[in-house]
């Protein structure tokens, strides 16, 4: 199966922040210049910022922008994960 567009673009652009062609503390180009460099609407563009943001590479605030604060993705120490294991049987009685 291949990957969705908005994961395709989030690839790029966390490789873009990973190499520094934007680097920490600069800020990424606007929903609508990505969404017409990578010839998509600015749906698929949030969605994958969507993506950094929860990866903590970017932080984003209205009429400043989305701006890259971490490299690497971080997660907090306190956040939560939860596994949740479901087994079936072979025989259904």
């Amino acid at each position: 199966m291949k990957p969705t567009r908005y994961i395709k673009i989030q690839q790029t652009l966390e490789e873009r922040i990973k190499n520094e062609t934007y680097p920490v503390d600069s800020k990424l180009p606007t929903e609508e210049r990505l969404a017409r460099e990578f010839e998509v609407n600015r749906h698929t563009i949030r969605r994958a910022l969507k993506h950094l943001l929860n990866l903590r590479y970017i932080k984003r605030a209205p009429r400043i922008g989305s701006v890259v604060i971490s490299r690497t993705p971080t997660f907090p120490a306190d956040e939560k994960v939860t596994v949740k294991y479901v087994y079936f049987a072979d025989d259904p009685a």
